[in-house]
């Protein structure tokens, strides 16, 4: 539910497809603002938008994608569910006809000794909350 996936959601038409959305996170984070949002600048509720607020004909999922199947069209996914103080795995898996899959950006240390221990990143909301 990066940059990505929120542009293709405002644009699909949703007459034509069926759209299922698999993300761990249900929301997407405008990232640029998360600085500021970090030292209380702006609202961490500004910078979020609600995947079904940006397309509410779409179908969504809180899960991980952890394997695809191109042969079976079948996307295997693990979601973590809660009731009360009780949390549980499910794993599930979800057919398709075609596959569109926005993986995000993966934050580089560029080898830099040291950043992988001692870096606070700042890429979630969690991280701005820190």
């Amino acid at each position: 539910t990066g940059w990505g996936s929120a542009a293709f959601l405002k644009n699909i038409d949703t007459d034509k497809y069926h759209v299922t959305v698999i993300s761990p996170r249900n929301y997407f984070v405008f990232t640029p603002m998360l600085a500021g949002a970090s030292v209380g600048t702006v609202d961490f509720k500004s910078i979020t938008e609600p995947i079904r607020e940006i397309n509410s004909k779409v179908r969504y999922l809180e899960a991980a994608a952890t394997e695809i199947d191109p042969k079976t069209n079948t996307i295997s996914c693990i979601s973590i569910v809660c009731e009360g103080n009780s949390c549980e795995t499910e794993m599930f898996d979800v057919n398709y006809d075609r596959l569109l899959f926005s993986v995000g950006a993966q934050t580089t240390t560029f080898g830099t000794p040291g950043v992988e221990e001692y870096c606070n990143y700042l890429k979630q909301v969690g991280d701005a909350q820190q």
